[in-house]
């Protein structure tokens, strides 16, 4: 259920409804937590009465207090939210036919391109309005999240009431942030990520949440200086602070996740800033699987992992998810998961006791000679180049039946600026650390490799760039 949820928003509103629950990072407006559930109120009223029943709405729109206000609106009032993000308007029609939304919560006032002159298009306002819902039903409610599709297609999952619970609590027990905390987040609203990070777990907690629309590293630096505490984020931002100057920090706490952290940045962030960073590993489909400090990760509670023979790695949680609902009409399919354990996809070790620690994609391997090639395995080498910033691997075709290595790579700042010269030496520095099948046949230099609004690779776009 998302009662215990929707129920503890509603009671500390109750308590402190003058406490300060989401502020804009830009303009410093706060709404305060009284405000947030009375506008959840206003927009359940509005659902009752304009879409009655069990139904799905799309919340799309900025993050912040509205898109609080919003959800809370959804989950209190029974139903079932979609949250998206910026789509084309094929994308968005595939998606509106496929899952038949009664609606649409807009997070942003006025009329947008979408939905313009869309009737069942409500905008929060936090205004006062006609009619205030009772938020008595989130027994009721359900979460659909679109899969990241960084190897695949994207997939919807799709989540209980109960879980929705399970993963805002074990979030609670795991991290351990309280009422005082202050949590800047730069994540994006549609992701499990920023859904969990930046409002299931400072709702449960009574945190407040300083909300960046987009990533500014100047203003985030500013702000962890003396005011925020706690920074969820991913890889690439623990990378740009790292390298901002620093006079002091309010920061107590830092985590990512999407994709690994590599020990290079996490220690030049925990020299720069004198605090750990947390890795949280998860899944759309069953919330957080491990967390840890220094590089360690081990299941939460209500997370049980083992391997497959092939090294995949299997989770059963209390959080698990309902199934794939690619459409309204179609029963959530449950193919991933085999006699309650859910297939990640990802390849791992369990040390003793029960370390987990990730080598790869079971999807992202290849054949090269006959031989497999992990493409972790030779980023992690090509990394230590001291001239390569970021880099993903994939293999080139050269026929129907032989592959050879592919690395795209993004130099550093001060990576020697002939590409030949830097190109023959992370070739030198290749063939000196790997076997001569993982061994790079064609290497790649551009500005920016593709990633989810999440920070992970997406690698279904790994194919070679035609120059």
């Amino acid at each position: 259920m998302a009662h215990d949820l929707i129920a503890t928003a509603v009671r500390l509103a109750e308590e402190a409804p003058q406490r300060r629950a989401v502020r804009c990072a830009d303009s410093g407006v706060g709404r305060t937590r009284g405000e947030v559930i009375a506008e959840a109120r206003r927009l359940g009223a509005l659902l009752d009465a304009r879409c009655p029943g069990k139904n799905t709405i799309l919340i799309q729109g900025p993050p912040g207090a509205g898109f609080h206000a919003a959800l809370l609106a959804v989950w209190g009032t029974g139903r079932r939210a979609l949250p998206i993000g910026t789509l084309t308007e094929e994308d968005l029609a595939t998606l509106r036919e496929a899952h038949r939304p009664a609606a649409i919560l807009s997070t942003e006032p006025g009329p947008t391109p979408h939905h313009a002159a869309d009737p069942t298009r409500f905008v929060t306002t936090f205004e006062d309005g006609d009619g205030l819902a009772a938020l008595d039903r989130g027994a009721e409610a359900s979460l659909l999240l679109q899969s990241s599709g960084t190897v695949g297609r994207p997939r919807v999952a799709l989540r209980s009431g109960k879980a929705i619970d399970r993963v805002a609590a074990t979030l609670l027990g795991t991290i351990g942030i309280d009422e005082h905390d202050r949590i800047l987040s730069a994540l994006p609203m549609h992701h499990a990520y920023g859904i969990e990070h930046a409002v299931m777990l400072p709702i449960l907690a009574g945190a407040e949440v300083i909300q960046m629309p987009t990533l500014r590293i100047d203003i985030a630096s500013e702000l962890l200086v003396d005011d925020a505490t706690i920074l969820p984020a991913v890889p690439p931002t623990i990378e740009s602070l790292a390298r901002a100057p620093i006079a002091g920090s309010s920061l107590r706490l830092a985590y990512t996740a999407g994709s690994p952290l590599p020990t290079a940045t996490r220690e030049r962030f925990e020299s720069a800033w004198d605090i750990p960073v947390g890795d949280l590993y998860g899944a759309t489909e069953v919330g957080t699987i491990t967390w840890g400090l220094g590089g360690s990760s081990r299941p939460v509670a209500g997370v049980e992992v083992r391997t497959a023979e092939d090294g995949e790695l299997m989770v059963r949680s209390d959080a698990m998810f309902t199934g794939y609902l690619d459409r309204h009409d179609e029963p959530p399919s449950t193919e991933r998961i085999r006699d309650g354990w859910f297939l990640t996809g990802d390849l791992a070790r369990i040390e003793p006791p029960d370390d987990v620690r990730l080598i790869g994609r079971a999807r992202l391997q290849f054949d090269v000679g006959g031989l497999k090639v992990n493409p972790n395995d030779v980023e992690d080498v090509l990394r230590e180049h001291p001239e390569v910033a970021e880099v993903m691997v994939a293999p080139l075709p050269l026929s129907d039946t032989v592959n050879r290595v592919h690395a795209r790579i993004v130099p550093t700042a001060d990576a020697a600026p002939d590409p030949k010269t830097l190109i023959a030496s992370i070739n030198a520095h290749a063939r000196g650390q790997l076997p001569p099948h993982q061994v790079p046949r064609r290497i790649q230099l551009v500005e920016a490799l593709p990633r989810t609004a999440s920070g992970k690779l997406i690698r279904s776009q790994a194919a070679p760039i035609d120059s």
